[in-house]
C-alpha cells in the first residue's frame, strides 16, 4: 500500500467507496492507523482506518 495506489474500503462508513491514497499516517497502540482518500465518484477526500483499506488494480471495473 503506497500513495496514489487506487483502493476501495471494505468496512465503515465509507463502505464500497474507490479512491486514491493521498496520505498515510501509521499509529502503535491503541489509535488506529488512517489514510486519507480522495474518492474517484466526486473528488471529496476522507479518512478511514488503514485496516478497512484494498488495494485495487487501476483496471478493474466495478458495477455500481
Amino acid at each position: 500500500l503506497g500513495e496514489e495506489k487506487r483502493v476501495m474500503v471494505t468496512e465503515g462508513r465509507h463502505q464500497g467507496k474507490i479512491g486514491n491514497v493521498v496520505e498515510i499516517t501509521k499509529r502503535f497502540g491503541p489509535k488506529a492507523s488512517e489514510v486519507i482518500i480522495k474518492d474517484e465518484k466526486d473528488d471529496e477526500e476522507f479518512r478511514t482506518a488503514l485496516d478497512y483499506v484494498f488495494v485495487i488494480g487501476p483496471d478493474l471495473e466495478l458495477a455500481r
